[in-house]
């Protein structure tokens, strides 16, 4: 059987168009091995069936769907996961709003035969014009070059430590060794957060990490990017906050860390706790229709004494402050 690259969609879109683009951007790529596509519709609003009505007849034989009743994008690609079968010796993980570079998959097969076991790239933030790398302020230079090539790095130092700072990783260029990580799966209860898991995940597996310095993977602007926060005081703002905090505690609770690493992790959780009750405060002052439920959960998942909270609050609002205004004279 033909060793082959298995890529993971997970599906669900108000917005026609966007898996068949991201599927035709699968199919262009260059000088890359054979590669099969398993998209789960995710219950979505425009079925994947309806997507794939614009796909070449030619490629649809690569493709299979499965459909599921919604229960998220974890849940989603654990079911993608779940059907790889023999043969699949790369899995590539994409979401259906994101388009690849022709030769990105052929740049992360070549390296990972020779090199690693997990390969990443830069990719570009939606509505931004900046780069995750750029914003993760991930530095290329401090990585070690690979065979002479100007744009491909071994990952060097401390893989927990870049998690634990701020994720670089680009979940949609991620390619790796069915053999090495393919019985790893995502993580539901982190909800919008099941990447940075999956992530924190794959350090108790001993990655051997390669990444291209390159831009390979696009966002599509016209999408509802759930992660992406435009207002603050809003219930999406609320809801990326809990996942947060349900990331957090998840590496509290199953992640080997030093302590420095817990400590930081820690005071993260609460940072993300006080900010809910600044959101909640201002959206009510503002009369914006609040969902106490989000908040409940965002107090419930970080549990902490009165008094610390009532410090983190007291914190975040002199942090804004003097932000806005600088800082007050002998303070």
């Amino acid at each position: 059987m033909s060793r082959h690259v298995v890529v993971i969609i997970p599906f669900f879109q108000r917005i026609r168009g966007l898996l068949s683009s991201a599927l035709r951007g699968v199919f262009d790529q260059r000088d890359a091995p054979e590669i099969r596509v398993i998209v789960v519709d995710d219950e979505s609003p425009i079925p994947a069936a309806v997507e794939l009505l614009d796909i070449d007849p030619g490629f649809r034989h690569a493709i299979t769907v499965i459909r599921q009743p919604n229960a998220g994008p974890a849940s989603a690609r654990n079911t993608g996961l779940a059907a790889v079968t023999a043969g699949g010796a790369w899995i590539a993980l994409l979401d259906s709003d994101d388009l690849w570079t022709p030769d990105h998959i052929a740049r992360a097969v070549t390296n990972l035969e020779k090199h690693g076991n997990i390969y990443f790239s830069d990719g570009s933030l939606p509505r931004t014009g900046s780069t995750l790398f750029e914003t993760a302020g991930f530095r290329s230079a401090e990585h070690h070059p690979i065979d002479g090539q100007s744009d491909i790095f071994a990952l060097q130092g401390d893989y927990l430590s870049l998690l634990v700072d701020r994720s670089p990783f680009v979940t949609s260029s991620a390619v790796y060794r069915a053999d090495v990580f393919g019985g790893l799966r995502f993580e539901p209860s982190c909800g919008i957060c099941d990447d940075l898991a999956f992530w924190m995940s794959i350090a108790s597996l001993s990655p051997s990490v390669v990444f291209s310095s390159r831009v390979e993977v696009f966002g599509a602007d016209a999408a509802e990017h759930i992660s992406i926060v435009e207002d603050w005081k809003s219930n999406k703002a609320l809801r990326v906050s809990r996942d947060l905090i349900r990331y957090y505690n998840f590496a509290l609770r199953t992640v080997p860390l030093s302590e420095e690493h817990r400590a930081k992790i820690r005071r993260k959780a609460a940072n993300e706790r006080a900010g809910t009750v600044i959101t909640a405060m201002a959206m009510v002052k503002d009369r914006i229709p609040l969902d106490r439920g989000l908040v409940r959960d965002c107090l419930r998942e970080s549990p902490a004494p009165a008094i610390d909270l009532l410090r983190g609050v007291t914190q975040l609002i002199r942090s804004r402050i003097i932000k806005r205004w600088g800082a007050p004279e002998g303070g």
